[in-house]
Parts: C-alpha cells; structure tokens; sequence
C-alpha cells in the first residue's frame, strides 16, 4: 500500500497494489510485488525494502519519502491499541480452509453488515479467500481495513490510543521515520482520515494487462490508472 499525505488539497490518498501483481526491480527484474523485499533481502542482506521502494518508485512514477514494514502479530497490536474497528463489510465471506497453523485450518464466516473487529478478526478478514476470490479481492478488503484503521486514528476520542498504535510502528526495523516525523504526520492522520477525506484507489483486474508469462502487471495505458495517480500521488 502506498499512503500519501496532501495537506494543499486537504486529504489523504490510498492506493493498494495486489500481491500477485507484476512491476518492474530495477536489480531483479519484473516480479510480484510481495516477493521483491524477500528476494532483495536474500540476495544482499539489508537492501529488501529499499529495492521494493525502488520498485514502486520507478513502476508508477511517484517518489516514496519513508516506508513502514509490520508483521501479522504487530497488526493485530496495531488494532487492538486503537481499541478495535468498525467496518461495514460489502459482501458476505466464507472460507471453509482458512490457514491456523501449517497443519490446521479452521472455517471462517462473516456477513455483510456492521461489525466490530479485534485485531486478529480484522487480520483473518484480510487475508481469507473465499470462493472465485483472487488476489484483487483481497487487496479490496485489505483496503477497506486500513481506510477503517485510519477513520479511528482520526477519531478525537482515540487520541490517548495512538502512542501505542504508533509505538508499534516505530520499533526498530519497522520504518525508516522517527518520533520527529511521527509529529509531523499525525496532524494529518487526524485531519484528513476521517471518513470522506481518504480518496482510494486499488489495483484490481480493470487496470492490468497479462504479460508474456500470463502474470498481471499495471496497466499504464488505462486513463482512470494514471488520472488518479496524476491527481493522488504524482
């Protein structure tokens, strides 16, 4: 996910990339997006998330100033801090084999409707699959949860929260800004992540083409793709 902060046009722009979808690393190639970081890492300790930024930065023309990497565990911490979210999931989701261990999966069902989430319910949500879903649906959910994680941040009452929320993503490792830039930023986060301020955008089927290897890779001949990139992130 690419979060931009734009305090001339009042809001914040979101925009998510499908795990599965193909761009360009300058040092390995063209690779899904979820695999470039592991494979920088493995090949030159240390360079993962600069390649990966590298990646993005030269696949969609847009300059990334600090990035932030946090695990499965630290997102469930990250939403538990902020005491939970609400979200109003679109469509009903059942997966009869969600992943618990590498050995046992277990059934997970939600309905569409409002919710209240924990952490860990929020992760699943995530990250389950349900039936004809592909990596587009998933990242539309993962969306969805982020924009929800953000309108919390943003909720006055949720101010005494973030020092935990925030915390999380400070850890060493985690992101390449520190408590100055946190300060900076998070006028903004309270500002422009209500509900209504956030304009969002994610990379589903419309806006990609197969390549050569039948694979997914951005689309950059699709006007609505780089107008909103234009506008968001350009």
């Amino acid at each position: 996910m690419v979060l931009s902060i734009d305090p001339e046009k009042d809001r914040m722009a979101l925009f998510t990339i499908p795990y599965d979808t193909q761009i360009l690393s300058p040092n390995l190639g063209r690779l899904p997006v979820n695999v470039i970081a592991r494979d920088a890492e493995l090949a030159n300790p240390g360079d993962g998330m600069d390649e990966l930024v590298d990646s993005v930065e030269g696949e969609f023309d847009i300059k990334i100033d600090y990035y932030v990497r946090i695990n499965n565990a630290e997102f469930i911490e990250i939403v538990n801090d902020m005491g939970g979210i609400d979200v109003d999931i679109p469509e009903g989701l059942v997966d009869e084999d969600y992943p618990v261990t590498e050995d046992e999966t277990a059934n997970f069902e939600i309905e569409a409707g409002q919710h209240f989430l924990d952490g860990n319910t929020a992760l699943i949500y995530t990250r389950a699959e349900g039936e004809d879903e592909d990596a587009a649906d998933r990242a539309e959910r993962q969306q969805l949860i982020m924009l929800d994680v953000l309108h919390e941040m943003a909720t006055p009452a949720n101010a005494w929260r973030l020092p935990g929320a925030l915390g999380v993503v400070m850890r060493e490792g985690n992101s390449t800004f520190g408590l100055l830039e946190v300060f900076q930023m998070s006028p903004g986060v309270a500002l422009y992540g209500r509900e209504g301020f956030v304009a969002s955008f994610v990379l589903s089927r419309e806006y990609v083409i197969e390549n050569e290897d039948g694979r997914f890779q951005p689309d950059f001949e699709n006007q609505e793709l780089n107008e909103w990139l234009d506008e968001h992130l350009r």
